[in-house]
């Protein structure tokens, strides 16, 4: 970074953020690919360390603070991307939390060189720029992350599934454009990590007709999704239990037979 035509060092400012915005927005992904535009630039290593609650969080007084010094250590000279910060505003974290927030300010100070990023939700940003003013006089911006619009989610849909070396029919995307579309009136929609889920549900549901069908069938065919691929691909989402659903297709609990179409 440059300024006035002297390199400035991360020691000379602050360089931490806010990324604020709803789930699957790519919160996590631009701050992976600022570790790497920083390091192209000089400015910082391409390390990228991501932690949550439970990384920081700890057990018994004391616990916390060796925790939060071990990632600060962890990601000297790149990027510490605390995932759904949120969780500094949870009161019932009672003391550990406040030991949590006092030692992120001190090993801010002591570590300039630490870019450290918040993603949390939208609501959360402007509590949790009243939480300390240590933490608060360190950020240095606050990205807004918007939802993607109807455009982008197909994009993002088609773009999915070239890269697993796909092609797909008109009829197909709009029917998965109409799944997409009714999950969008839900609190719960997860954006494009809605859309990686159905990609990953259409393409089991695939290689499910494929494997069944004839088997001299061509390359060119074997590859390219239709929609009764997509049909099936929402069904088979449709009937996982909810309370087997844990991230993307994990599972909080072990099940007989997991649907495949």
């Amino acid at each position: 970074i440059l300024e006035n035509g002297r390199k400035k060092s991360l020691g000379d400012m602050h360089t931490s953020m806010i990324f604020y915005g709803n789930p699957g927005t790519g919160k996590t992904t631009c701050a992976q690919l600022l570790a790497g535009i920083m390091a192209d630039k000089g400015v910082s290593n391409s390390s990228f360390t991501m932690a949550s609650r439970a990384d920081i969080i700890g057990k018994y007084v004391g616990h916390t603070a060796a925790k939060v010094a071990a990632l600060f250590e962890k990601a000297r000279g790149g990027i510490l991307f605390v995932d759904e910060a949120g969780f500094f505003l949870n009161e019932g974290s009672g003391g550990f939390l406040q030991e949590a927030v006092k030692e992120f300010v001190r090993f801010m100070e002591l570590y300039p060189d630490v870019t450290v990023i918040f993603a949390m939700y939208e609501k959360e940003a402007a509590s949790f720029m009243k939480l300390d003013e240590g933490i608060t006089s360190r950020i240095s911006r606050m990205v807004a992350f918007e939802d993607f619009s109807e455009k982008e989610l197909k994009d993002i849909f088609i773009h999915m599934l070239k890269e697993k070396e796909y092609s797909i029919n008109r009829p197909a995307v709009e029917a998965a454009m109409d799944y997409i579309n009714s999950l969008k009136n839900k609190k719960s929609f997860g954006n494009a990590r809605d859309v990686r889920k159905l990609v990953e549900s259409v393409v089991i549901t695939h290689a499910v007709r494929i494997h069944s069908t004839d088997k001299s069938i061509c390359d060119s065919v074997k590859d390219s999704i239709n929609s009764e691929d997509v049909k099936n691909g929402i069904e088979r989402l449709k009937n996982i239990p909810d309370n087997r659903k844990k991230f993307g297709f994990e599972y909080s609990q072990k099940a007989a037979v997991l649907p495949l179409y």
